[in-house]
């Protein structure tokens, strides 16, 4: 029985699709509209307003006397393919729609129809509406664009037109379609008769009385040059297929020169995108009639501008391009990492960008906390370079100060151990003689680094002042030491005549390696004889004094006149140099560290020797006498004495023997420790007290500085007592330079270093 009903149901809507223009469906008659004509016209404002301007479309609508029934809704579909569906595009408060007696806008009107029943990967194209008087607008759930007549006074009949109808848009004109619904019901005497074939019939009917016309339509095709082509390139063939355009080779001409541009435009190259656009519009403006009618102009033309405005206002004529070299580094404890940072402009040849501004700061690794401000020389370059005297791995971040503190690379430096040369022995410090005299010379280079020291030279000076200046001190010879290894030592023993001009005197000496500054060091500041070391010292020892009542304290130093590096750790120093006064029966003789003699006899000859062996960081120290023969009288002094190597302690520092140590029967009591910056100020490690040992014999001081100022000065001040009970009171000096490359500067202020 069922399938008798649907068969005569399939039947009577077959027959009624048939025999539609006969018979009637319902009461009224069923309208045909299908001469509706569509007059669009295309304008654009021009004064800016969000994406500078809007696209307005007006249509004229006219419905030709022919027509049977009355028009009194439009439909505008505004979907197209997005990345994903059930979404709009843009924030549009100033795209006003009408809506009751008043207006809202597109932004607003959208979160009141979520949620939207758009087809999947679909956006709707943002517009505003305006409707002639008698009409309003809206926008459906499904992305279509409403025009409705708000009374049937004004509805569309035969033999007439409407204009004002208007979409404003800021997106350029597509190709889509008009739908006209005339107007018409299911009119019936009595809907409790209606049958289900009466029924499916009216539906039928509501759908074929529809009437579409092509039209130009406003189509967000995206906002860069790529997708907006490829979204208008199909419309300009639908154009060809709707006779807009109909010559091919202004089609085949329009299409080049785009893709020229898009070229271009792909690598950044402004002039000559600029360039072929430039002459895509004299193409577009000097075609006619005979190559296309208004729409056609009109889909061009404007597309042609939008295209030209998401160009000028999305590739800004100045696009920097960063390239920051190495990334990546390797290098040697002393050696210089140097990090490159390029920048190029995108949208002119990549022409170098001067008076760029960078900063590199490194955030983890030795040197944390190590930052500097670099700028672009004429080539787009700017270089940062950074010295190690830690092992460890660098991290580092790149920042772009032009581009308001953006980070735009980062930097590694893995810092590996290198070579040190150094001067652990050498004999004699100390030397009574004069002109023409000989005397034996016994000294070690060694490098107590771990890596490879190429060859250098080791320079040997003479001064009658204890303190020792190689940069000014006299030469008195020199020796080539060959390659060595880590922890390989180069020994050389030999006799020399002192220079002729020297009159009879006390003299100082020293050894200093790689004097030429040839080997590239962990520490560069350790290569003379006088230098500290970390197990050892070849040091200076004063003639031996008698005491007297008083000592002397203005010749005394600090065991560690400079602090290296400034790693927040506690170190020992030690006041050295406080002696009992110099008596008057100086006989002539001389001493040094050795516990072998070395006659000066005045002789020409000289013998020498020079032997490469490993060596290890608990060498001892030696100490010699040395005596002129024209004096007529000897001593020797065989104070022979060793070191141990690595003792540390409590505060972490690396104890050594001390350069110029004080008499022994002389007690040393640490009275003040002062310093010239602040105890816990900015960049110096949040660290406090930073001096200990008031009352006791030796001071310790923290090794480090502000980074923001130019090294610290402590001032450790103390009392002497010999074993008379004389007392005498001085100060010494340590300092803690802000780098390697520079000394520690004293700002004159006084903080007391054992407060917090």
């Amino acid at each position: 029985m069922k399938m008798k009903n649907l068969l005569k149901i399939i039947g009577i809507v077959f027959f009624m699709l048939l025999s539609m223009r006969v018979y009637a469906v319902g009461l009224l008659p069923i309208p045909d509209v299908k001469n509706v004509t569509v007059d669009t016209t295309m304008s654009a404002t021009l004064e800016p307003a969000n994406y500078g301007g809007y696209y307005i479309y007006e249509y004229n609508i006219s419905s030709n006397s022919a027509n049977v029934g009355d028009i009194w809704k439009i439909e505008v579909d505004l979907t197209f393919d997005g990345p994903g569906g059930g979404a709009y595009q843009g924030d549009y408060g100033s795209l006003k729609i009408p809506f009751g007696n008043g207006q809202t806008n597109f932004r607003d009107l959208i979160n009141d129809l979520m949620p939207l029943r758009l087809a999947p990967n679909k956006l709707i194209t943002p517009v505003g509406i305006e409707v002639p008087q008698g009409w309003t607008g809206g926008i459906s759930r499904t992305g279509m664009a409403l025009f409705g007549v708000r009374h049937k006074n004004y509805l569309l009949t035969p033999g007439t037109s409407k204009n004002g109808f208007k979409f404003y848009s800021h997106a350029p004109p597509g190709i889509g379609e008009i739908v006209f619904h005339p107007d018409w019901i299911f009119q019936v005497e009595d809907h409790s008769t209606v049958t289900d074939a009466e029924n499916i019939a009216a539906l039928e009917v509501l759908k074929n009385i529809k009437v579409k016309r092509t039209a130009l339509v406003p189509v967000a095709i995206g906002v860069d040059f790529d997708k907006a082509w490829n979204n208008f390139e199909p419309f300009i063939d639908k154009a060809v297929q709707l006779n807009w355009i109909n010559d091919l080779s202004l089609v085949s001409q329009i299409k080049s020169k785009i893709e020229e541009a898009l070229v271009f435009a792909r690598i950044s190259d402004v002039q000559f995108m600029n360039r072929a656009l430039d002459e895509l519009e004299v193409i577009i403006v000097n075609t006619g009639p005979s190559q296309r009618n208004q729409y056609g102009y009109d889909l061009l033309f404007y597309n042609y501008k939008y295209i030209r405005f998401i160009t000028e206002n999305y590739m800004p004529e100045f696009l920097p391009v960063i390239k920051v070299t190495p990334s990546i580094q390797s290098k040697r404890i002393g050696e210089t990492a140097t990090i490159k940072v390029n920048v190029t402009n995108a949208r002119d040849h990549d022409a170098p960008v001067s008076d760029y501004e960078f900063s590199i700061e490194f955030i983890d690794g030795p040197n944390n906390g190590e930052t500097g401000g670099i700028f672009t020389d004429s080539n787009g370059d700017a270089f940062f370079q950074l010295t190690s005297s830690l092992t460890g791995i660098d991290l580092g971040n790149v920042t772009d100060w032009t581009q308001e503190g953006t980070m735009v690379g980062k930097v590694v430096i893995e810092w590996k151990g290198g070579a040190d040369l150094v001067v652990p022995l050498f004999i004699p410090p100390i030397l009574i003689s004069k002109g023409g005299n000989s005397f034996v010379i016994t000294e070690v280079t060694e490098n107590i680094g771990d890596y490879i020291a190429g060859p250098s030279t080791t320079r040997f000076y003479i001064s009658n002042t204890e303190s020792i200046n190689p940069a000014t001190a006299r030469v008195l010879t020199e020796r080539l030491v060959p390659e060595l290894g880590g922890d390989i030592k180069s020994e050389n023993k030999f006799e020399m005549l002192l220079p002729s001009d020297l009159p009879d005197d006390f003299y100082y000496l020293a050894a200093c390696a790689d004097a030429n500054n040839q080997v590239t060091e962990i520490d560069e500041t350790n290569n003379c004889s006088f230098s500290e070391l970390g197990s050892y010292s070849a040091i200076a020892v004063p003639m031996v004094k008698d005491k007297i009542a008083a000592p002397v304290c203005s010749a005394a130093v600090a065991s560690k006149p400079i602090l290296w590096p400034p790693n927040h750790k506690l170190q020992k120093i030690t006041i050295t140099g406080v002696t009992n006064p110099d008596d008057d029966s100086s006989d002539g003789s001389s001493s040094s560290h050795d516990s072998s003699s070395s006659h000066d006899s005045g002789s020409g000859t000289s013998s020498s020797h020079d032997s490469n062996s490993s060596s290890s960081h608990d060498s001892s120290s030696s100490s010699s006498s040395s005596h002129d023969s024209s004096s007529g009288s000897s001593s020797s002094h065989d104070s022979s004495s060793s070191s141990s190597g690595d003792s540390k302690d409590d505060s972490g520092d690396d104890s050594s023997s001390s350069s110029d140590e004080s008499d022994d029967d002389i007690t040393i009591k640490i009275t003040s420790i002062q310093q010239d910056e602040p105890v816990n100020g900015l960049g110096d490690g949040n660290t406090s007290p930073d001096g200990f040992g008031i009352g006791t014999s030796n001071a310790l001081v923290r090794a480090e500085r502000s980074g923001l100022e130019n090294g610290r000065i402590y001032i450790i001040g103390f009392e002497a007592t010999n074993e008379a009970g004389a007392t005498c009171t001085g100060s010494v000096t340590v300092g803690v330079p802000h780098d390697k490359k520079s000394a520690p500067v004293d700002s004159g202020a006084r903080y007391d270093s054992t407060q917090q």
